[in-house]
């Protein structure tokens, strides 16, 4: 009996050790996510943060910050000409790779099947190029 007796206190307590250690590992998880949860937040705040620094002193930066707000300018530039090239010819441009022919969403400039109806990346609704 001596035997059964020492096998189950050795049970119950390898028992409380695996207890104890799924509570550490579910501990280490949860301020693990909430770690992330706090850096996403600052990210959202330098984010946010350097949107306010450019429209309020585009035109005038500190010389630290002259080149990333020249880079943002030159950025935003050329998403405007390229936009406005699209909306010159607003139909989804057609190529053709391995015989497989893809279209380029004329919103943001996603390359996508032949055949799809709405752009994967942006959502905006493509022309049916059979309908022309």
């Amino acid at each position: 009996m001596a035997f059964l007796d020492d096998l189950g206190k050795k049970i119950s307590s390898a028992a409380q050790t695996t207890v104890q250690k799924s509570k550490e590992l579910a501990d280490s998880a949860k301020n693990s996510m909430a770690i992330s949860g706090e850096e996403k937040e600052i990210d959202r705040c330098y984010k946010e943060l350097g949107a306010w620094y450019y429209k309020t002193h585009k035109d005038t930066p500190d010389e630290e910050a002259a080149a990333v707000v020249q880079a943002i300018t030159q950025s935003m530039d050329k998403i405007e000409s390229l936009r406005a090239e699209m909306e010159k010819d607003n139909r989804p441009k057609i190529v053709e790779e391995d015989a497989v022919e893809y279209q380029f969403c004329p919103q943001c400039g996603n390359k996508l099947k032949k055949e799809a109806r709405f752009c994967g990346e942006c959502g905006a609704k493509l022309e049916d190029p059979s309908a022309e």
